[in-house]
């Protein structure tokens, strides 16, 4: 389904240009690219562009969807790969920075469920990195200290728990750490 496009409106023309210029550089949600669109309309825009802006945005938004930039489950996917590789994070956290983003829950929802994260996995790499630091404490210290750096994270409470009793029982405290 492609949108009706008007080639005549110079500043119709203008303004998507710009949106596939930053759209190629950069992911942007729908609300994000909408963000940027009308920052641009009212700072190089007219008093009649401004008032026309709501017509221009769902055009623009329409043709750039079509045109695959605008694509709110893909850079959830995204979003979440990176995250998860570079400093991992809890689903709870990272629903909460994805819906900061202004993606929908419902889109959210599809995208856990097809990801699957592995929380416990993930918590425990976090952990690892982190308890390195904890060594002067005593045990009691250490896993108070690993329940508020794995909440901070974004981590459910039962896979907190899981984790700590993984990681700091008696019998398994010597071969983990």
């Amino acid at each position: 389904m492609t949108t009706t496009i008007d080639l005549s409106d110079a500043f119709y023309c203008k303004v998507l240009q710009y949106s596939i210029k930053i759209g190629s550089k950069k992911r942007y949600t729908l609300e994000g690219m909408r963000k940027k669109i009308l920052q641009y309309i009212e700072k190089r825009g007219a008093e009649d562009d401004i008032k026309r802006s709501e017509d221009y945005m769902e055009k623009i938004l329409a043709r750039l969807s079509e045109l695959n930039y605008l694509n709110d489950e893909q850079f959830a996917k995204d979003f979440i790969s990176e995250r998860l590789k570079f400093k991992p994070k809890g689903q709870i956290l990272l629903n909460r920075e994805l819906r900061t983003k202004g993606i929908s829950v419902n889109v959210l929802d599809k995208v856990f469920t097809e990801v699957g994260i592995d929380e416990f996995g993930f918590g425990m790499k976090a952990l690892l990195k982190r308890n390195k630091r904890w060594e002067s404490f005593t045990v009691y210290e250490r896993r108070s200290k690993a329940f508020r750096f794995l909440l901070s994270r974004g981590f459910k409470i039962d896979i907190i728990y899981k984790i700590l009793d993984n990681c700091y029982s008696s019998s398994s405290y010597s071969r983990v750490f």
